[in-house]
């Protein structure tokens, strides 16, 4: 938990964009896991089953969000051939080097951003 208090103290956040760890987003994490622990402790200090209906749409979005996790992968293999052409031009490519990684760096955020809701819901299937 210190950690995480130093991480956000510590960052000054990005000049003229999206501040990833500024206080609106540290508020709304914290309030969603409080919200979502209460929850989930209520639901099982009351034994609440859970509904078979309920359990089968959630294997089905797990298999919807493992096939986006797939065609990420695929998109990423693409990036990842265009990064090898772009370094066999040499230095004439540096700025389409430049856009290519951070396509790169974005599909790598939705993928792992995929691959942890894809853990989550395994964490709950298995509960």
């Amino acid at each position: 938990m210190r950690t995480l208090i130093l991480a956000f103290g510590l960052h000054t956040g990005a000049k003229g964009g999206d501040h990833w760890f500024g206080a609106d987003k540290a508020k709304h994490f914290f309030i969603s896991a409080f919200v979502e622990s209460i929850t989930y402790s209520a639901l099982r200090s009351v034994h609440v089953r859970h509904d078979p209906a309920l359990i089968a749409e959630i294997g089905k979005q797990k298999q919807s969000l493992e096939a986006k996790h797939e065609a990420l992968l695929q998109e990423l293999r693409t990036y990842w051939k265009s990064w090898d052409d772009l370094v066999d031009r040499g230095h004439a490519a540096t700025e389409e080097r430049v856009q290519t990684t951070k396509k790169m760096v974005d599909v790598l955020n939705r993928r792992n951003y995929i691959r942890n809701l894809v853990r989550d819901v395994n964490a709950a299937l298995e509960e």
